[in-house]
């Protein structure tokens, strides 16, 4: 864990996490208001969509609305694995996908002797950093420290 390195505050960095923490701060109320209007406008425009399809509305000025219904899926594991033997097999494995994932934490505590087999199907690369601010003594640090930031 880093949660003992030291951060530099200059001016640029101060202002740059400042910024951070604005934009942060406005998104979310943007977000929820964009999804409500795409909602709205979805539902009025294609009342009886299609799943999975492009479902298209005529706009004036020579435009035009395209909209994806999307449906959600979620499976009950031990229900699924209670009746698979209840379902024709070719049936199940055209509806049913199971996707290989990695375990992190796993995968990181290999050693590389362990891990060199994996490298040649297995791409690390880094995703997108979370961020968040907290009072200091709302945060479980890892070792004693001292709160003079």
């Amino acid at each position: 864990m880093s949660d003992d390195l030291p951060i530099t505050l200059t001016q640029e960095y101060t202002d740059m996490l400042t910024d951070w923490f604005e934009v942060q701060k406005q998104l979310a109320p943007l977000k929820a208001r964009e999804m409500a209007l795409r909602k709205q406008l979805f539902e009025n425009a294609f009342p009886s969509p299609v799943p999975g399809a492009n479902n298209k509305a005529r706009l004036p000025h020579g435009m035009g609305l395209i909209g994806t219904y999307k449906l959600s899926y979620t499976i009950d594991q031990p229900a699924m694995f209670a009746t698979r033997s209840d379902i024709d097999p070719v049936v199940f494995d055209e509806v049913i996908s199971f996707t290989p994932s990695v375990r992190d934490s796993a995968f990181r505590k290999l050693a590389d002797d362990i891990r060199r087999p994996f490298t040649g199907f297995i791409t690390v690369k880094p995703g997108a950093p979370s961020l968040e601010i907290k009072p200091a003594d709302k945060i479980r640090w890892n070792s004693a420290r001292e709160d003079d930031e």
